[in-house]
């Protein structure tokens, strides 16, 4: 099958830890979803259920409870809210001081995360990474599948690759902001910073996080850390 035109070609990891990537260009993503992995840019070859004829994901995915997320990654982080004379911040501006290199920012509201319960499809995924040829050692990193999802009603996820960089954002309504729980209603502007950064800022839905599987050297999936 042809690889599908549609790619994460802005994918940063921005949790090592729990490796979850950020979808910073809005690709629609579903667990299931096989990708190649071509250096940063990751083509969509399509959901496995498409793929393969043997493997189905019904009842091997679960959905937590909604919830406002908030955290970050990062060494060092400081948080200014306006107005701030000193920080010539005004009424309804926010400021992220990125301290450290590689560092995410994310604020989330109503946040569902799907899983996929790889154990329920294993054997039947294995069969067909074998068969594709997915598990010679040149392809293990190449080919992943999507097994997890953070959906969001609206939220604010900043990554940033280098230290000192000073991100303002300014709501896009009159109220003051006092809190970190606020940019997750995703209703700001971009202001300034003075290093690149990628974004998302979205006060509608959005699916801004996933995590992916590749096959290790012992034919076990493992996340992609």
């Amino acid at each position: 099958m042809a690889a599908n035109t549609r790619s994460l070609k802005k994918s940063h990891r921005l949790f090592a830890s729990v490796g979850y990537y950020g979808n910073f260009i809005g690709t629609p993503v579903k667990i299931g979803d096989v990708f190649q992995v071509d250096g940063a840019e990751h083509i969509k070859l399509g959901n496995i259920e498409t793929l393969s004829k043997t493997v189905s994901l019904k009842d091997a995915i679960e959905s937590s409870n909604e919830a406002n997320f908030k955290f970050t990654s990062g060494k060092e982080f400081t948080i200014s809210f306006g107005a701030n004379a000193d920080l010539k911040l005004g009424k309804g501006e926010v400021q992220i001081d990125f301290k450290s290199n590689s560092s995410a920012f994310v604020s989330l509201n109503d946040a569902v995360i799907d899983v996929l319960s790889i154990g329920l499809i294993e054997t039947e995924l294995k069969a067909y990474w074998e068969k594709k040829g997915y598990t010679k050692a040149g392809n293990r990193r190449r080919y992943i599948i999507i097994s997890s999802i953070i959906k969001a009603a609206s939220g604010t996820v900043i990554f940033s690759s280098e230290k000192n960089n000073k991100v303002v954002l300014k709501a896009s309504t009159d109220e003051e902001i006092k809190s970190i729980k606020a940019l997750g209603s995703g209703k700001f502007e971009y202001v300034s910073n003075t290093k690149a950064t990628l974004e998302i800022i979205s006060p509608k839905a959005i699916q801004p996080m996933y995590r992916a599987l590749w096959i290790n050297a012992k034919g076990r999936f493992d996340i992609i850390k």
